[in-house]
């Protein structure tokens, strides 16, 4: 049977499946350790970088809180 691929070439690049690093059957006991595994073979791509810093440009920081209400621990 001949199965034919309808995936333009650049689809064909991002379905390549991703060879594991990690020993077979290492089993993470919390989802962030599996995190930050990932995140130390795995490079952040270069526009969701310049994305979050446009976006942390922009955010406003928020009021300084009294020294009274700090004192008070009245914090919001």
């Amino acid at each position: 049977m001949n199965h034919e691929t309808r995936l333009n070439p650049r689809q064909q690049e991002e379905s390549v499946p991703i060879t594991n690093t990690r020993p077979e059957g290492h089993v993470f006991p919390t989802p962030e350790d599996a995190l930050r595994a990932d995140r130390q073979t795995t490079p952040v791509p270069q526009d969701l970088t310049q994305r979050l810093a446009t976006s942390l440009a922009q955010q406003q920081q928020p009021p300084p809180v009294s020294w009274w209400k700090r004192l008070l621990g009245l914090r919001p």
